[in-house]
């Protein structure tokens, strides 16, 4: 036996080396054992970790360090929100929706009904968090409808997003690769009852601004190209 091995000698569990390949735990490392068969006497065992002294007092402390490193990793990693960021602003747990924000989160994510975390803060007074959220550019669903394209806000009765549309001066009758104008697809989404009322109001607001379906600016000689977007 080596120097090094005697302050060790003391330490080792030989019933735990019985099983080849493994690692011996002492009280200051651990120490590689290879391919012993069992049984073994603690003086062969002892006699091959004098082989390993070098490496077990000097690489092992930096192999022990690199593991509780990379497992403090993991566990953190693995501590992510406990709750999703609709659920937590819906709560008012600002600490959750920070750590979503953290993490990367799409923090415009929507629900099955469009609804994005700031809808549910603002619907719930939690005016930080709703502070919180708009300061990392999440947008109510409407805001987020109203950067569509004028065709589109007018395809789900969303008014509000054509009216922007129109103080800016997107073109009233801009066209789809099908020919079909704003009004076209208003009052196509008229039809539907739970869309009705706020579809005839949307087509009412476009014919007011110049708004025509495709046919009737057919029938007035105007070519479906002519008209196609110009601002989006």
């Amino acid at each position: 036996m080596c120097t090094s091995c005697v302050p060790f000698r003391g330490h080792l569990d030989f019933t735990f080396l019985a099983v080849p390949r493994i690692f011996v735990a002492v009280e200051l490392g651990i120490f590689p054992v290879v391919d012993f068969s069992p049984p073994n006497s603690p003086s062969l065992l002892l006699a091959n970790l004098c082989s390993y002294c070098h490496y077990s007092l000097t690489t092992i402390p930096v192999m022990k360090h690199i593991l509780l490193t990379t497992i403090a990793a993991v566990m953190l990693v693995g501590c992510g929100p406990s709750m999703s960021i609709h659920d937590a602003a819906w709560d008012g747990n600002i600490e959750v929706v920070k750590q979503h924000i953290a993490a990367g989160t799409d923090v415009n994510a929507k629900t099955d009904f469009e609804d994005t975390p700031l809808d549910w803060a603002i619907e719930k007074k939690h005016t930080e968090i709703a502070d919180l959220l708009r300061k990392h550019s999440v947008k109510t669903r409407h805001e987020l409808k109203a950067e569509e394209p004028i065709r589109a806000a007018a395809y789900d009765g969303n008014i509000e997003a054509v009216k922007q549309h129109l103080a800016a001066g997107t073109e009233v009758n801009a066209k789809n690769n099908d020919g079909g104008t704003p009004l076209d697809m208003a009052i196509q989404m008229s039809m539907k009852p739970e869309l009705r009322d706020r579809s005839a109001e949307t087509a009412d607001l476009l014919r007011k601004h110049g708004g025509k379906t495709s046919e009737e600016l057919k029938a007035e000689g105007i070519d479906n190209t002519d008209h196609q977007n110009k601002t989006e």
